[in-house]
């Protein structure tokens, strides 16, 4: 009897002890699964990227510190996000700058993009300034209408319109930054209001940015439409099919392009800041923003799982598998009509193809756009393809700063070409010597699609031209006798600037009649087309007996 009661009492110890193992191991892992899931994202929150930026790791210190004291990463994130320290913008401002010597009067200013865990957009955009103390705004996305929309350039304060830019800014570089074309279906109209001239501004519309390094210089291009097929610029190569594998079905149209020039980036001077970031925000900027009454429907800026596709700025790319524009996170294609076909045009005619080229958005955009930018120290020009088709078909080319060249060649054969003679004082007003060596170049090399459409345009402050090849046996002729060897070359140019007279002091009056003179006398085959002062359309001149300009029609 001893031996079995000491038995039971062995099996109740054994029991007991069993229990209490297993109940305090439930409990371990219960509690180990509970801290390591907020040591997980607290270690996230502040992961930085190696060699990371010293104004980086003095953030995340000071955020640290409040932390341990004070509890907010795992809220933060569940309401808003993760910081992308590795996508995150420095910049430094002097607030002082009668005293260049006093450190306290430099503000270091800091643009972090929030990102919801798990999912593909910007949130939000956090703000910190770091002087003699680390002080936090946050900016957030469903809430940028609340920054209002004053567009004066001395704001001191970020507008909605700054807030978005930075974010499509962020998420370009993030996300998409293998495609060279981005479009944004823009669906409160009250934003990027500087809309074409005399054209009504839609309810929504279609735009496609293109950022630099400072997004206060980013340009936007409006789309007027959209076409079949064509050569997509990032997609597909000159000569490729539609249908074709990154060669877009449906292309935008390209309208006008606005560059900015007026743009509140950081919010260095503004107040709202705090030494500490807010769980949970009632309002953008700590109280900063302003919300301004707008007669205009505003629909609510939801933010939806993935990537933001229900936001008020919807993003489409090319989808490289299919060639067709596409929304990255719902695969839906842009909701477009069918456009119409182009207008038909007489190959025979080039003052009917000129016509035609007018009626497009992109031919005369070019043209306008390089008028523009005369003023900068280089010249500028575009090389295109299917002009016809208003696709985004074109290469910009840049020349060499403080240089009067431009190098133009290209890979493959193309159908056109426009510069610009930016305004140097040594420049021509009129074509040069090299236009046309240019020009019988790419024909020997096989560079020229199709004579009977190809132009090749040059664009002043004051005049534009555009030269087709009318006579290909002629201007053959014509460039084996002056452009193919080096005696007569010098003949051409001497005779050209020389016996001609075409210089940079004269009038451009008086340059475009020497001009037409050589072209007389010459006989190159070519075509000389003349724009008005507006850029809406060429007209064929010639010279008169008196020696005046005059129109030549091509019939």
């Amino acid at each position: 009897m001893r031996t079995k009661k000491r038995h039971q009492n062995s099996i109740q110890v054994l029991f007991f002890l069993l229990l209490s193992v297993l109940v305090l191991t439930y409990s371990c892992k219960k509690m180990d699964y509970i801290d390591v899931a907020k040591v997980n994202i607290t270690e996230r929150f502040f992961e930085l990227p190696k060699n990371a930026d010293p104004i980086l790791k003095r953030i995340v210190e000071d955020l640290k510190q409040k932390n341990s004291l004070h509890p907010f990463v795992e809220q933060f994130v569940k309401n808003e996000g993760l910081p992308v320290w590795k996508y995150a913008k420095i910049t430094i401002k002097r607030n002082h700058t009668d005293n260049v010597s006093n450190t306290e009067g430099t503000d270091t200013l800091v643009s972090v993009p929030i990102v919801p865990d798990g999912d593909a957009y910007v949130k939000d955009v956090l703000k910190v300034k770091i002087n003699t103390e680390v002080l936090y705004k946050l900016f957030m996305g469903e809430q940028y209408a609340s920054n209002g929309f004053d567009k004066d350039p001395n704001r001191t304060a970020p507008n909605a319109e700054d807030i978005v830019k930075q974010i499509m800014a962020f998420e370009k570089e993030m996300y998409y930054s293998s495609d060279s074309t981005v479009i944004y279906h823009i669906k409160d109209n009250r934003l990027f209001d500087n809309w074409p001239a005399d054209t009504t501004k839609p309810q929504d519309f279609y735009i496609s940015l293109k950022f630099t390094p400072d997004i206060c210089s980013l340009s936007i291009i409006y789309i007027s439409g959209w076409t079949i097929g064509g050569y997509v610029e990032g997609g597909c190569p000159p000569g490729s099919n539609t249908g074709d594998p990154g060669c877009g079905n449906w292309v935008p149209i390209y309208s006008t392009i606005i560059f900015y020039s007026s743009c509140y980036e950081d919010d260095g001077s503004g107040g709202g800041w705090s030494t500490t970031i807010p769980d949970s925000p009632e309002s953008p900027g700590g109280g900063e923003g302003t919300t301004t009454p707008d007669s205009t429907t505003n629909p609510p800026n939801t933010l939806p799982d993935e990537c933001g596709e229900d936001r008020n700025w919807v993003v489409y790319v090319i989808d490289t598998n299919t060639g067709e524009w596409k929304n990255p996170c719902t695969q839906e294609e842009p909701p477009i009509e069918w456009p119409d076909e182009p207008g038909e045009y007489n190959l025979n005619n080039p003052c009917d193809v000129i016509d035609s080229l007018m009626t497009t958005n992109n031919y005369p955009l070019y043209y306008s756009t390089l008028r523009d930018s005369v003023s900068a120290n280089y010249e500028k020009g575009y090389l295109f393809w299917n002009p016809f088709s208003n696709s985004t078909n074109y290469i910009e080319v840049n020349g060499e700063a403080d240089s009067l060249s431009i190098n133009m060649y290209p890979a493959t054969a193309i159908d056109g070409a426009v510069h610009n003679h930016n305004n140097d004082p040594r420049r021509l007003s009129i074509f040069s010597f090299d236009d046309f060596y240019s020009l019988y170049d790419w024909f020997i090399s096989g560079k020229i699609k199709d004579t009977k459409t190809f132009t090749f345009g040059m664009v002043s402050d004051s005049t534009a031209y555009t030269m087709m090849i009318t006579d290909s046996t002629g201007f053959v002729n014509f460039g084996n006798k002056y452009l193919n060897d080096e005696k007569g070359v010098q003949l051409f140019k001497s005779v050209f600037y020389i016996a001609f007279g075409i210089t940079p002091n004269n009038l451009a009056s008086e340059n475009e009649k020497r001009f037409l003179k050589a072209l007389q006398i010459f006989n190159p085959g070519i075509s000389f087309f003349k724009a008005n002062n507006t850029l809406t359309n060429f007209e064929r001149v010639k010279l008169n007996p008196d020696g005046d300009t005059v129109p030549y029609p091509c019939n």
